[in-house]
C-alpha cells in the first residue's frame, strides 16, 4: 500500500525535474543558484537550466544538450542523474505523465494474482493522485489534498468496485483498472498537436476523478447460472446498481465529489460534467454540450480517452 511516509517532494532534491511538455521521456534538468554561487542575493533561491535529457527504457538519462552556464562549478552528469534515480524511485511527481505498464490491465483467475494487481493498481493511483496534487497546489497543500482524499477513497470501495454490471471492466477491481487505463489513452492524446496547450496534470486529474460517481454504487450478489453443455446449475457472482447516494446524475456527480477534494478550473469542471458526451445528454442540453466541446479542448479529450479506453477491454 503507498504509504506517504516513503516519499520525497521536490524540495528535498538537489536538482529540479521537470518533464517537457509534449514528450514521454525528456526531462529539463534545472540547478539552483545556491548550489553554483552562494553569495548570489544574499543566498537566494534561484533555478537556473543544466541541460535537457532523455529517459532511456531502463530508466537512465541521456545527455540531449547542456546549458553553458557562467557559473564557476557545475555539478557533473554523474551528480544529476543519481539523483534523477532516487526521484524516479521516491518523489510520487514523477509519475504525472508516465506511460503506464500494460501489465496493470491483464485479467487473472488467480485469487492470488488478483490481489497483487489490486495492491499494485491501487499504489499506482494513489502515487498518480498525490504527484498531480503537489504540482497543482504545491508541496504542503497538495500532500495534505491527497491524504485527505485518499483516506476518504479507502473508506469506500473504489479501489475494488466494477466499472459496470455487464459491460466494460465489470469485474472487482475494474473500476480502478478503467481510470488507469483512462489515463494512459489520456496521455497518448495528449501528445497530439491538438492538445499541445491542454495541461498535463489537470487533464490527468480529470481522468482520475471523472467516475468517482461509480463510487459506492454497485452491490455484489449471486445468480443462477446454468451450463449450457452439462445442464449444471452454480452460482456465479454479479453485480446490480444500488443507487446513489448523491442523485446528480453520471457527470455531476463525479464532479461534485471531486470539487470536495480539489480546486478546479471550468475546464476540468466541464470535462468531468460532459464526459459521457452525447450518451448523457437529453435534447435540452445538446447545446451546452456541444459549446463545451467546441471551447474547451479538455472537454473531448476526456471523452475520447474514456472511450479508447474501453476498445477491447474484455
Amino acid at each position: 500500500m503507498f504509504d506517504f511516509n516513503s516519499i520525497l517532494l521536490p524540495s528535498a532534491f538537489k536538482f529540479k525535474f521537470d518533464r517537457v511538455a509534449g514528450t514521454k521521456d525528456k526531462w529539463l534538468i534545472k540547478i539552483s543558484s545556491l548550489i553554483t554561487s552562494p553569495s548570489a542575493d544574499n543566498g537566494a533561491m534561484q533555478w537556473i537550466n543544466y541541460g535537457e535529457y532523455t529517459e532511456s527504457t531502463d530508466g537512465m538519462l541521456l545527455s540531449e544538450d547542456i546549458t553553458k552556464s557562467d557559473c564557476t562549478v557545475l555539478p557533473t552528469e554523474h551528480e544529476v542523474k543519481r539523483e534523477f534515480i532516487r526521484f524516479r524511485e521516491l518523489c510520487p511527481v514523477y509519475t504525472v505523465g508516465q506511460e503506464l505498464h500494460s501489465s496493470l490491465f491483464i485479467n487473472s483467475d488467480k485469487e492470488e494474482e488478483q490481489l497483487h494487481l489490486k495492491e499494485k493498481r491501487s499504489e499506482v493511483f494513489d502515487k498518480l493522485l498525490t504527484g498531480i496534487s503537489i504540482l497543482l497546489y504545491g508541496e504542503l497543500n497538495g500532500i495534505d489534498y491527497a491524504k485527505r482524499c485518499i483516506k476518504w477513497l479507502r473508506s469506500t470501495d473504489f479501489y475494488y468496485a466494477p466499472a459496470s454490471t455487464k459491460y466494460h471492466d465489470s469485474e472487482p477491481g475494474g473500476l480502478l483498472k478503467h481510470t488507469l487505463k483512462v489515463v494512459n489513452k489520456m496521455l497518448e492524446l495528449l501528445h497530439l498537436p491538438s492538445y499541445s496547450n491542454v495541461d498535463m496534470p489537470k487533464a490527468i486529474l480529470t481522468a482520475l476523478v471523472h467516475d468517482w460517481c461509480k463510487i459506492n454504487y454497485y452491490e455484489q450478489y449471486f445468480r443462477n447460472v446454468k451450463d449450457d453443455i452439462t445442464g449444471v446449475w452454480s452460482k456465479e457472482s454479479a453485480y446490480k446498481c444500488s443507487g446513489s447516494s448523491i442523485p446528480f446524475g453520471h457527470g455531476i456527480t463525479s464532479m461534485y465529489i471531486t470539487q470536495k477534494f480539489f480546486r478546479i478550473t471550468m475546464e476540468q469542471a466541464l470535462a468531468i460534467r460532459w464526459h459521457m458526451g452525447e450518451y448523457d445528454v437529453s435534447e435540452s442540453q445538446k447545446h451546452e454540450l456541444m459549446d463545451a466541446n467546441e471551447n474547451y479542448p479538455m472537454v473531448l479529450l476526456l471523452q475520447f480517452a474514456d472511450r479508447l479506453s474501453i476498445v477491447n477491454s474484455k
